[in-house]
């Protein structure tokens, strides 16, 4: 296809607009991009990067630790369900988040690309099992329902990418040290 063909025009006119989307901060800086305008829909984030970037307390700081907070959550989401709904809710929600980190923090680690492959879909399997209301969470995860044997099967699954997961200092992490440390 010659380079001056309207096909090929067309191609650029729709791609260069979607050029700022790919440079900077875009989708990648964890804040919602508009589908209309192409626009960053948090207000405080600038683009001169002149700031400090959140990582919440509860993110897990290896692989280990997160399979080890996925063993725990359940037992305390229920604990919690019994004295206090509304933490029981912040509990799910932050159990929530941990599984959306799984394949980003997997990735950090010396795991192949199957047992990665592994992780990842393990983590879209544990956002299948996990229900978004705490209710629906008390009531699911009972010791004797499927949803918590699903649940704890996915888990081991997890657990035994362990040893295989040992973290070497990769370039996400030493980022993430860096601007952990940014005052």
């Amino acid at each position: 296809m010659k380079t001056g063909s309207p096909p090929f025009r067309l191609v650029l006119l729709l791609l260069i607009p979607s050029l700022p989307l790919a440079a900077g901060c875009g989708s990648s800086s964890g804040y919602p991009v508009s589908q209309a305008t192409g626009e960053n829909q948090h207000a405080d984030h600038d683009d001169d990067h002149d700031h400090d970037h959140h990582i919440a307390e509860h993110r897990p700081k290896s692989y280990a630790d997160l399979v080890h907070e996925l063993q725990s959550r359940p037992a305390v989401i229920r604990r919690e369900a019994d004295h206090d709904m509304d933490h029981a809710r912040h509990e799910l929600e932050s159990l929530h988040d941990i599984i959306s980190w799984l394949p980003e923090i997997a990735a950090d680690t010396d795991l192949g690309q199957r047992d990665w492959d592994t992780a990842s879909m393990t983590s879209r399997e544990l956002m299948a099992i996990v229900p978004r209301s705490a209710d629906e969470f008390v009531t699911a995860f009972q010791p004797s329902n499927r949803s918590a044997s699903e649940y704890e099967r996915c888990v081991a699954r997890l657990s035994e990418l362990i040893p295989l997961a040992e973290s070497q200092l990769t370039a996400s992490s030493v980022i993430s040290t860096a601007i952990q440390g940014v005052d």
